[in-house]
C-alpha cells in the first residue's frame, strides 16, 4: 500500500507531455514507512519474501486487517489496517486529497496514521515515513526552511520536537516568474495529530551508498534512514524523513499523526524575477503564518519591507529586513517574518516592498476550517 504522487492538468491532457511528479516513482515504490514495536524494526504492510535461491529475506510479522478500501461520502483516497497479531498492536493508514487551504481545489495529499493498542499489555511504539521527493522533473532541488537565510541543497537534521519546521518548501526552478512545480510538505497540523519528535532532509538511501553506511538498502531501508548531503551522488537525490519517535502506549491507548504534501504557491508576476512571495502555516482566525520573500541576486545592503494589512501582527522581529546573500544552492535568497493573523475571517493581501523597487503581494484567505477544507 506504498502510494506517490503526481500532477496532472485539469486543462487538459495534452498540455503536458507527461505528469509532473512530486515523488521519484509515480507509484511511491522508493517511500516506506518503518514501525517500531517493542525494539523492533518491521516495514509496514510488508511480509519476508522469498529469494530466487529459496531463502527468504526479512522477518516482518503482521496481516492486513483491511486492504484498498474506499473512504465513505465521495472522499478521494484509500485506507489500509495492518496488525500485528502477537502484540495486538493496530496501525490504520489513511491517504486522501483534499482541498488546498488557499487554493480550494485538489492539491494536496493529507497522510495519516493511526496506532491502537488493543493489547491487555502496554507496548512501545514509533512509526517514521521515508518520502522520496521529486520536484517536477527535477530531483535535488534546494529546500526553503523558514527561518533560515540560505535555501538548503545539502542535508540538515531537526533533531528536537521544536525545531522541527512547521513546512518544507521546493521550486521547481529558479526564475521566480516561472518556478515551475512548488512542493509543500506540511509537517506540523495542530490539532489531535502528534508533530514529528524529529525530522530530516537529505539524499535518498541509494544502495550505492551502503559502503559508507550498511543501513542505505533503498526502499528496504529500516528505522535509521542515514542522512547524506543531498548531492553525495549525480545525479542528486534528495528525500525527506520524518520521525515520531516510540511511546509507551497503555492498553487501549492510541497515536494519531499525519502530514500534508503537495502544491504550494509562490507569487512572482509583480516582482518580475526579482521578488516573489509564499505564505504557510496556519490560515485559522489568529493562527500563525511564515511570510517567506524569495529575493533574485540581492546587492550588498538590499532590504525588504514586509506591509501587513489591518488585524495583522508581527510575532516577533522588524518589518524591514536585510537581504543576506544568496548561497551556493541557489541565487535566491529567502526572508522570513512570522505573523498572527487576525480574529476575523476573510480575504487580506499581503506586501513586500524591495529597496531596489520591486514590490509584490499576495492574498491570503483566513477562515475557519479542518485539515479536510470544510
Amino acid at each position: 500500500m506504498r502510494f506517490g504522487l503526481t500532477m496532472v492538468d485539469d486543462r487538459g491532457p495534452s498540455l503536458l507531455k507527461k505528469p509532473r511528479r512530486l515523488t521519484f516513482e509515480e507509484k511511491g515504490f522508493t517511500n516506506n514507512v518503518c514501525v517500531k514495536l517493542d525494539g523492533n524494526e518491521w516495514l509496514f504492510g510488508e511480509r519476508p519474501f522469498r529469494l530466487t535461491d529459496g531463502r527468504t529475506t526479512g522477518d516482518w510479522p503482521g496481516r492486513w486487517k483491511e486492504r484498498d478500501i474506499s473512504l465513505p461520502q465521495g472522499a478521494i483516497g484509500r485506507k489500509s489496517i495492518w496488525i500485528y497479531d502477537t502484540q495486538q498492536v493496530q496501525i490504520t493508514q489513511t491517504v486522501q486529497l483534499i482541498n488546498g487551504p488557499q487554493t480550494g481545489v485538489s492539491d494536496t495529499c493529507f497522510v495519516h496514521y493511526r496506532i491502537d493498542n488493543l493489547d491487555r499489555f502496554p507496548h512501545r511504539v514509533g512509526l517514521r515515513f521515508l518520502l522520496d521527493t521529486f520536484i517536477g522533473e527535477n530531483d535535488g532541488v534546494p529546500f526553503l526552511i523558514p527561518g533560515e537565510k540560505q535555501l538548503c541543497s545539502t542535508s540538515r537534521v531537526f533533531g528536537r520536537p521544536e525545531e522541527v519546521p512547521t513546512f518544507l518548501q521546493a521550486l521547481e526552478h529558479e526564475n521566480l516568474e516561472r518556478p515551475g512545480t512548488i512542493a509543500m510538505l506540511q509537517l506540523k497540523l495542530g490539532g489531535s495529530l502528534e508533530p514529528p519528535t524529529r525530522v530530516t532532509l537529505g539524499a535518498w538511501p541509494n544502495p550505492t551508498l551502503a559502503s559508507r553506511d550498511p543501513r542505505c538498502k533503498q526502499e528496504k531501508t529500516l528505522w535509521d534512514v542515514p542522512v547524506f548531503d543531498i548531492h553525495t551522488l549525480s545525479p542528486a537525490d534528495s528525500c525527506v524523513t520524518i520521525y515520531w519517535d516510540e511511546k509507551l502506549m497503555p492498553p487501549g491507548g492510541g497515536r494519531e499523526m499525519g502530514f500534508t504534501y503537495g502544491l504550494g504557491s509562490v507569487a512572482g508576476r509583480e516582482g518580475k524575477g526579482r521578488l516573489a512571495l509564499t505564505v504557510g502555516g496556519s490560515f485559522a482566525p489568529g493562527g500563525e503564518m511564515t511570510v517567506t520573500a524569495y529575493v533574485n541576486n540581492p546587492t550588498k545592503g538590499q532590504t525588504v519591507k514586509l506591509e501587513l494589512p489591518d488585524g495583522f501582527e508581527l510575532a516577533g522581529g522588524a518589518a524591514e529586513q536585510t537581504v543576506p546573500p544568496p548561497g551556493p544552492a541557489s541565487r535566491n535568497s529567502p526572508v522570513t517574518w512570522k505573523v498572527k493573523a487576525p480574529r476575523k475571517e476573510g480575504p487580506y493581501t499581503l506586501k513586500v516592498q524591495s529597496s531596489n523597487g520591486a514590490t509584490q503581494s499576495q492574498t491570503v484567505k483566513i477562515r475557519t476550517q479542518g485539515i479536510f477544507g470544510n
